[in-house]
């Protein structure tokens, strides 16, 4: 258990998995509600600001060997970070079916009619676009996981075909 970053076992990455789609699952009865009662900006203003406070704590959550500690401290320190990792999960989980579905919705009743199918397609391309937009800051990195492997040059006997 003490390295459980670096060596998860299935447990820990099943759970890890999965509370990302179990804190959208949980947030679903809550959606329509805020939507409806508060309005739209205030929804996606509370889905961004519990994403922000997920991400953030998913940030803090370290394992012993970047805090430095010794062992003794290391298993309890461990044991903190990973349920920091996994409420981060749940709550980035939580956050993001209030500003999908309230954007949406509020996209929806913006826009003008004829512009209607043009902008909702724009925001479900918005993705790609942030994904594309990432890439040239994370080709810099040297973290591997970072760094996409279809933009890397081909083979030179790729190239002879």
């Amino acid at each position: 258990m003490i390295l459980v970053f670096h060596n998860p076992n299935s447990t820990i990455l099943g759970l890890i998995s999965s509370l990302y789609s179990l804190g959208s699952i949980a947030s679903l009865p809550f959606v329509p509600f805020v939507s409806d009662r508060f309005g739209r900006r205030i929804a996606i203003l509370f889905g961004s600001v519990v994403m922000i406070i997920g991400a953030v704590l998913q940030m803090a959550a370290q394992d012993c060997e970047s805090a430095r500690l010794f062992s003794r401290e290391c298993c309890l320190f461990t044991r903190i970070a990973v349920a920091m990792f996994v409420i981060a999960r749940f709550l980035l989980g939580f956050g993001i079916p209030f500003a999908i579905v309230a954007a949406s919705s509020m996209i929806g009743e913006l826009s003008y009619p004829n512009e209607r199918a043009r902008i909702g397609s724009l925001f479900n391309a918005s993705w790609f676009l942030g994904t594309s937009s990432k890439l040239p800051v994370s080709q810099g990195s040297t973290d591997h996981v970072c760094q996409v492997p279809l933009l890397r040059p081909a083979p030179r006997s790729a190239h002879s075909r």
